[in-house]
């Protein structure tokens, strides 16, 4: 916070725009999170009134590899109220991925040779 108020870390324009069409977007992409099948990561905040980690977890257990992370101390809108703490576990999420898709790329190396 910056004397007391929480300030934005991007421009207030790009933070618009993510919400633009929420309610119909997010209603299809419900059905269709079943589809996803690359590592995706899930942070949702311990008082989130709007996304509890019930309805996430359950939502969300179609899905071939997923975390749910929750992250203490905060509400619905962690990026504003933790953007720190949320770019650190974003960062740990791509630092875990670039072993594994190393990996696999070098064990598909190793059957294209058989």
């Amino acid at each position: 916070s910056v004397d007391g108020k929480w300030a934005l870390k991007c421009r207030p324009h790009n933070e618009a725009v993510g919400y633009a069409g929420g309610d119909y977007s997010a209603y299809h992409l419900t059905f269709s999170l079943w589809k996803i099948r690359c590592p995706t990561s899930f942070l949702i905040g311990e008082k989130s009134i709007q996304c509890p980690f019930k309805f996430v977890n359950k939502t969300t257990e179609c899905m071939a590899d997923r975390r749910v992370h929750v992250m203490d101390n905060v509400g619905h809108l962690l990026v504003y109220e933790n953007p720190d703490s949320v770019a650190e576990k974003y960062a740990m999420f791509l630092d875990d991925m670039v072993p594994r898709a190393y990996a696999r790329s070098s064990l598909d190396l190793c059957k294209a040779k058989l």
